[in-house]
């Protein structure tokens, strides 16, 4: 039987029990969570790690929430995890219940339905049958983004690359009062480090791309494939910037939309 999990993003016990029951009648089964929006929770590990068997996810759409950017960039955030971990995205569908929806740019491939909409149920079982594995998301420009964090230790993101190994990196957030970088580390994929050494570690790095000001860190450390980079953020950024470490003025930068 295929699983599937389902966002709510606000508790609406009706409308949860009837997409739970129509899931059923099409053989599905059906797991899931009410969105809590606070952002150094929005991956909670034990979400990921019940995420990781399902074969699609759905988003049950609450507009006024959909339209927080707290909630756009947490929604982002699980999704590039979820990504992360299962080395492929499940297939996404955004299910509202009245109006358009607009998904967060990273969801650029998911389905979009209204729940009035009959053939929702239909068009889910049939991506279901042409895509039992996903391409990693394009619009990480190569990279693996995890967030990792709680009230306790702050918010961190774990970067690392998907096309070989990094000869340094650098990461940035939008220059603004309300989003700053505090702490930045390299070791071992998988989880935070408890110790780290940094080589030429540089912070407050100014760069302007596509009219944006960003504030960014760097270390010029060796980062394999099993390594990664890390680094706490203050704050809901809208973008983040990922390059490898500036030796020149034709680095590639990738811009990763949140929101």
């Amino acid at each position: 039987m295929k699983q599937v999990w389902v966002t709510a993003l606000a508790k609406d016990e009706a409308r949860i029990a009837q997409v739970a029951a129509t899931l059923k009648r099409y053989g599905i089964a059906a797991q899931g969570h009410v969105w809590l929006d606070e952002p150094d929770k929005a991956v909670a590990r034990v979400v990921l790690d019940a995420m990781q068997a399902a074969d699609a996810w759905i988003v049950l759409v609450d507009e006024a929430a959909l339209a927080k950017p707290s909630v756009r960039y947490g929604l982002s955030l699980l999704y590039a995890s979820l990504q992360a971990s299962r080395g492929a995205a499940p297939p996404v569908l955004f299910l509202t219940a009245s109006g358009d929806t607009v998904p967060p740019p990273l969801f650029a491939g998911a389905l979009t339905f209204a729940d009035r909409n009959a053939a929702w149920p239909a068009k889910l079982v049939a991506a279901l049958a042409r895509a039992p594995k996903q391409a990693p998301l394009a619009a990480l420009g190569g990279y693996r983004l995890t967030l990792w964090g709680d009230e306790n230790i702050g918010q961190w993101f774990e970067i690392g690359s998907l096309e070989g190994p990094l000869a340094g990196f650098a990461f940035g957030v939008p220059r603004s009062d309300e989003v700053s970088i505090d702490f930045q580390a390299v070791g071992a994929r998988g989880a935070l480090p408890a110790k780290t050494t940094l080589e030429y570690a540089q912070e407050g790095l100014r760069m302007q791309i596509g009219g944006t000001d960003y504030v960014s860190w760097a270390v010029r450390n060796a980062i394999g494939p099993d390594d990664s980079y890390f680094v706490r953020v203050r704050g809901c950024p809208a973008t983040l910037l990922l390059m490898p470490y500036p030796e020149g003025d034709d680095v590639e930068a990738t811009i990763v939309r949140l929101g």
